[in-house]
């Protein structure tokens, strides 16, 4: 009898092990394998995101040169210390033979390029995504090229081309709109960062509800901490010491449907002219 549950728990003991061997090895196997790629999301207005919303504040429509029917639009951004483009086509045909298609971005006076990348089709469109950690906001040109693959590392024949220009009014996907009055030449400010701003807060008739100005005394929070509403710690961020700008804040940014009594009535659109003073230690 000792030795039939002797070998009774021996079985069980060997059947755990196997188990748990067999668990293990589906764990190590799937957590060896590379993350799925995360692909390029394109809006309507030709925004990219991946994994966050990028604002685009420079725009423009890209033109067929090459006597095709191709077209295009290129946007770039510098924000958080990054340089975003993106460059989105339509009409343009796959390269033959050992073609490739690459993008560039151009200062035309006196003439200076930086290649973009080559680009290639996916997901059944050709799209240009490229950053960098130096502004190259002032390369405000775009050209589409079609290289042959003879090592030149120069551009080849132009096939879609124009300039991007610096939008005054910037609607984020959120539904804030921003207008830059003013770019600032100081430190930019960051999620994190204790920041001094004058603002003069108007409703959608021009009467002023509240004021530093007025008040002349300047008003501190910390950016993105939500402190503040939704539309200021959006509306503020990436703006440079010196800099201004007009926010147009929904309600849904603001103080929605329940306003404040007394003060801001239910379901106000705000409006604030932000001048950014100081960032605390920069």
């Amino acid at each position: 009898m000792q030795n039939i549950k002797e070998s009774g728990l021996s079985i069980v003991w060997i059947l755990v092990i196997v188990a748990v061997v067999i668990v293990g090895g589906f764990i190590f196997f799937f957590s060896q394998q590379p993350e799925e790629e995360k692909g390029i999301v394109v809006d309507n207005e030709g925004n990219m995101m991946t994994g966050g919303d990028i604002i685009y504040d420079y725009i423009g429509e890209l033109s067929d040169v090459s006597g095709g029917s191709g077209s295009g639009l290129a946007k770039a951004t510098f924000q958080d210390d990054t340089y975003n483009l993106l460059a989105t086509f339509t009409n343009i045909p796959d390269p033959t033979g050992s073609d490739f298609y690459e993008g560039w971005v151009v200062i035309q006076e006196p003439l200076s390029f930086i290649s973009t990348g080559v680009i290639e089709n996916k997901d059944g469109a050709y799209a240009n995504v490229f950053s960098s950690d130096v502004d190259l906001t002032d390369y405000n040109f775009y050209v589409l090229t079609l290289e042959p693959d003879d090592g030149d590392p120069l551009p080849a024949k132009h096939i879609v081309e124009g300039t991007m220009e610096k939008k005054s009014l910037i609607t984020t996907p959120t539904g804030l709109q921003i207008e830059n009055v003013k770019v600032g030449e100081g430190a930019e400010a960051k999620s994190g960062d204790q920041v001094a701003v004058h603002y003069v807060g108007t409703f959608e008739d021009g009467s002023v509800f509240d004021s530093s100005r007025a008040k002349n005394t300047s008003f501190t929070f910390l950016l993105g901490a939500g402190r503040v509403i939704q539309g200021w710690d959006e509306g503020v961020l990436g703006m440079k010491v010196g800099g201004v700008r007009n926010l147009v804040i929904p309600p849904n940014l603001a103080y929605g449907a329940q306003g404040i009594p007394g003060a801001i009535p239910a379901n106000a659109t705000l409006y604030f002219e932000v001048e950014l003073l100081q960032i605390q230690g920069k």
